[in-house]
């Protein structure tokens, strides 16, 4: 009896200690396969992190490339130069060495020719915007004449002075004394832009002082926009293009924006072919451009 329970013992104390000894082969196992993985993702997270590193060196090295390239894009001496965030826009300098509102001018090669550009602030245009937010078409073309309504200090006009180039020309109409002064002395140094001072409500006013021209623009900020919009299409000649931009709050500031555009759309429709149109938000609010097309 005594030689059976001391066999028992001995043959439980094997037992425990197989087991012991399968578990720490267990543990040792599980714990050289935790490190074997570790190991593992360690190195594929440095193999990774080599590939990424590598990868935005290629990207920098391409966007140094592009970040200082000026392209020109399919308006008349215009450009454009990619940024980060967005784009800067430029026209070629009609009036080399002279910048008439504090724009930025630099001096670049651009398809095999040294030229001069102007930096054009989209923020305070209305068809900078409609560029900036890559309007189809404008209608503008080298050589073409435009009678520019609602042409203030002359700001605009100035860039579109650049567009049509030295055998275009601008009339900029405006009926405040104030602006005419600033906008005739910006006339005196760019010889393809005449001040007018008139009010483009009254278009048998200063119907003696213009040929029929290629361009209609209009910003002026009144309640009957479109129908002063449309009265002026008498000098515009057949097939020519008219671009309007609307300001919603000075028509009704009491109904939303997109009523007074889809209103306004209506009213075009009728006497006109709109061929393109594009809000200007969020660079200016509650503001869209119209182009259309004299039938």
């Amino acid at each position: 009896m005594a030689y059976q329970n001391n066999f028992r013992k001995k043959s439980n104390n094997y037992s425990n200690y197989k087991k012991d000894k399968d578990n720490f082969k267990s543990a040792e196992k599980y714990s050289d396969y935790r490190s074997n993985k570790n190991k593992n993702n360690n190195q594929d997270r440095q193999k990774n992190e080599q590939t990424n590193k590598k990868w935005n060196e290629k990207k920098d090295n391409k966007w140094n490339e592009k970040r200082n390239e000026i392209i020109p894009i399919k308006f008349p001496h215009t450009y454009i130069k990619i940024k980060r965030k967005g784009v800067d826009i430029f026209t070629k300098n009609l009036v080399p060495g002279q910048s008439f509102f504090g724009e930025t001018i630099i001096r670049k090669k651009v398809d095999n020719e040294n030229v001069e550009l102007r930096q054009w602030d989209y923020t305070r245009s209305k068809l900078g915007a409609a560029i900036f937010l890559k309007v189809s078409q404008l209608g503008i073309s080298e050589g073409d004449k435009v009678l520019y309504l609602g042409a203030s200090h002359g700001f605009t006009p100035s860039y579109v002075s650049d567009i049509v180039g030295s055998k275009g020309f601008v009339f900029c109409l405006d009926f405040a004394p104030r602006v005419v002064r600033d906008l005739y002395l910006l006339c005196q140094k760019r010889n393809n832009m005449a001040p007018i001072i008139a009010d483009a409500k009254k278009p048998e006013e200063y119907e003696g002082l213009l040929p029929e021209v290629d361009v209609i623009f209009m910003d002026i900020a009144q309640r009957e926009q479109v129908e002063i919009f449309l009265k002026n299409f008498k000098f515009l000649k057949k097939e020519g293009f008219a671009i309007l931009a609307l300001k919603a709050r000075s028509v009704d500031v009491t109904k939303k924006p997109k009523y007074i555009f889809r209103s306004a759309r209506e009213e075009l429709e009728k006497h006109t072919l709109i061929v393109d149109y594009k809000e200007l938000d969020p660079v200016e609010k509650d503001h869209c451009i119209f182009v259309c097309k004299n039938k």
